[in-house]
Formats: C-alpha cells, sequence, structure tokens
C-alpha cells in the first residue's frame, strides 16, 4: 500500500538528502528530549541485567561450595546468551517499523507487526529449547567439571519455566517504547529486579527448596514484569485495528526480517 511504499522510500534516502540547511540539526529541545528518554532506558537495562548479579549473591551466601555458584554463574550467562539477546536481536527490526506505524498513526500495520513479532518470537523459543534442556551435557562438552556442568543444568531447566516470558517482555518493551511509553518499562524491570530477588530470598530463607531457589526466584521476576507490562499494554495502550492481510502479506513479513536480521 502507499504508506509501505512511503516507508521503504525513506529508507533508502540519506538524512543529509533530504535536509535543506533551512533548520539546525540539532536542538536543546530535541536533545533535552534524547536524554529524558535515554536515562530511563538506561535505568531499564541496568535493572532488568542486576538481577543476575543479586542472583549470584545470594546463592554466594547460601551456597558456600564452589559448584553451586559457578553452576549458577553459567546458568545466569546461558540465560543472556542463548534466551534474552536472542529475543532482543528479533526485535530490532519492530522496533525501527512499529515506531514509523506510530509516527503515521498507523496502529492497524502497528498491531500487524506485533503479530508477526510474537510468531517470530515463539518460533524461536522452540529453537533455543534445546539448548536449555541439554545445557548440562553441551557444558559438559565444553569440558566443565561434571558437578559445575549439574548445577548449571538444573539452573537452565528450572529457568525454562520463564522462557516464555522472557520473550513476551521483549515484545511488550519494544511495543510500548514504540509508542513512548517508558515509566512503564521502568517500573517493570525495578519489579523484575526487585521481585526476582525477594522471591530467592524466601525461598532460601524459608523452604527446603536449596540451589533451585535461585532460578525459580528468577523467573518470578521475569513473570512479575511480563504479566505487568501486558496488564498496561492490555487497558491502556492496546490497538485492536487488526486484519488478516495485515500478517499474511508476504511483502510486510520480507520488509520485518529484512530490517531484523541486518
Amino acid at each position: 500500500d502507499l504508506d509501505d511504499q512511503s516507508s521503504s522510500s525513506l529508507q533508502r534516502k540519506n538524512i543529509f538528502d533530504t535536509w535543506t540547511g533551512d533548520s539546525p540539526l540539532i536542538t536543546w529541545a530535541s536533545f533535552k528530549s534524547l536524554c529524558q528518554f535515554g536515562w530511563v532506558i538506561v535505568l531499564s537495562v541496568v535493572c532488568q541485567n542486576i538481577s543476575g548479579l543479586i542472583c549470584l549473591a545470594i546463592v554466594g551466601h547460601y551456597e558456600p561450595t564452589s559448584p553451586p555458584l559457578a553452576g549458577a554463574a553459567q546458568g545466569v550467562m546461558a540465560t543472556n546468551m542463548v534466551g534474552r539477546t536472542v529475543f532482543t536481536a528479533l526485535t530490532m527490526g519492530y522496533a525501527s517499523l512499529a515506531a514509523q506505524a506510530v509516527g503515521r498513526q498507523n496502529f492497524r500495520k502497528l498491531m500487524g507487526l506485533t503479530v508477526q513479532l510474537i510468531i517470530v518470537q515463539v518460533v524461536a523459543i522452540c529453537v533455543v529449547s534445546p539448548a536449555w534442556i541439554w545445557s548440562d551435557k553441551i557444558l559438559l562438552k565444553l569440558y566443565q567439571p561434571p558437578e559445575v556442568a549439574h548445577y548449571g543444568g538444573v539452573f537452565m531447566r528450572w529457568r525454562m519455566i520463564a522462557l516464555p516470558a522472557l520473550a513476551a517482555n521483549q515484545v511488550l518493551l519494544r511495543y510500548l517504547q514504540a509508542q513512548r511509553v517508558l515509566l512503564m518499562v521502568l517500573v517493570a524491570a525495578v519489579l523484575q529486579s526487585v521481585g526476582g530477588g525477594v522471591s530467592m530470598w524466601v525461598l532460601y530463607s524459608y523452604t527446603k527448596v536449596g540451589f533451585p531457589a535461585a532460578p525459580i526466584g528468577l523467573c518470578v521476576g521475569d513473570w512479575l514484569s511480563a504479566i505487568g507490562l501486558a496488564v498496561y499494554a492490555l487497558t491502556k495502550k492496546m490497538h485492536w485495528q487488526l486484519s488478516r492481510s495485515q500478517i499474511k502479506t508476504g511483502k510486510k513479513w520480507a520488509e520485518f526480517f529484512s530490517l531484523t536480521t541486518a
């Protein structure tokens, strides 16, 4: 359609080809707006990643021997590398196209892109799941000590509870960021880190769960974040204008993947 054609033509143009020189490229208002958005995003990313440090600190306190701590460290790193990083990378193309759709008030296209991203993330979950299930065997192949591989495998298999939440978080984060809803994104990140840390402490202190308390606590934090973002999106920022053509059109999928895989 005409909107897609104009979007593609804008992508092919260089910013300096369209600048006439009549107005400055940088203004104080635009710089101030960028900083206002920037600090919220920085704090959100910090809160999302600090949960791993909280996990290792709690495991180090309650599990003073090295194999559980090393296994938890392997699990936290693997969760980021074969989980959050994959899901985040798959949203890059969506972020650009969604921002364009919001700028044109084309919420029908926004919802079509969002459904496409959900489908892609579901496929990604299926692809990465085997690595999580057999993570202990993978660690043994990488010449890790058997005890460390065992704890790493236990950690990752428990973390699979939150695999859908990790993917959903990235979809909802990009969906809301495209509409400049950043404060709720920060609230969800704080909820994730605080909820995860408190859950781990409660499970370690008041139950006999043992080592699985660490991955279970992280899962609780991930699900709290995903549920919070989903409730906000459904009640405040969900646009239900959607047609089947927005999902099935091959051209739209090609545009989506060209930016995602670039």
